[in-house]
């Protein structure tokens, strides 16, 4: 089975044109105060005490299981992580994504957070796809990652990344390629 991506050793990476650099964290994330770690363990609790009236005691694992989760994700900070543009692909996590397994792009924002978004795939397995979201702190950075992204991928379409509910609480609501491009690059297209 061929890889979605190339693992690059620390001699390979001094050859790379680095076209744009950022540094992000993995995941958005804000330090909870203590309004925070009451609210939910007084739902938790509720949900656990619904169980046991019921008599759900797997649900109730379940639910134990999830909370803990949920906390220790809450108190944990993200690792920070570089992203490059080069010029043979998108080099994140250590690994190089080349442009010819990226099928797509799109930009996606929640809040005042902008997120690159890239649907991967494989050659040979063409049902397997993998969706890579890269947080884009800094003003103006994602105009900046579209107009050197637009020279070798493809905008994603809303109906080709199904964009819905689900999708859009995930990766934040999708950005139409007319946000970026003046009307008359559009209608050329």
């Amino acid at each position: 089975m061929k890889k979605l991506y190339t693992r690059i050793k620390k001699t390979e990476i001094d050859y790379l044109d680095d076209v744009y650099t950022w540094e992000a964290p993995d995941r958005l994330w804000q330090e909870k105060g203590k309004a925070w770690y009451v609210t939910y363990s007084f739902f938790f609790i509720v949900i656990i005490a619904i169980g046991a009236l019921l008599g759900e005691y797997i649900f109730i694992i379940a639910i134990i299981a999830f909370a803990f989760l949920w906390f220790v994700q809450g108190a944990t900070p993200p690792e920070v992580y570089q992203h490059s543009i080069n010029s043979i692909g998108i080099k994140t996590f250590e690994h190089l994504y080349k442009w010819e397994y990226i099928s797509c792009f799109w930009i996606s924002r929640k809040k005042e957070d902008f997120f690159l978004n890239l649907d991967i795939t494989d050659q040979e397995v063409t049902s397997s796809m993998r969706r890579l979201t890269l947080l884009l702190p800094g003003e103006n950075q994602d105009r900046e990652v579209f107009f050197l992204l637009i020279k070798h991928l493809d905008y994603g379409k809303k109906s080709q990344i199904s964009a819905n509910i689900l999708s859009s609480m995930l990766h934040g609501q999708y950005i139409p390629v007319k946000y970026y491009l003046p009307d008359k690059i559009i209608e050329s297209l």
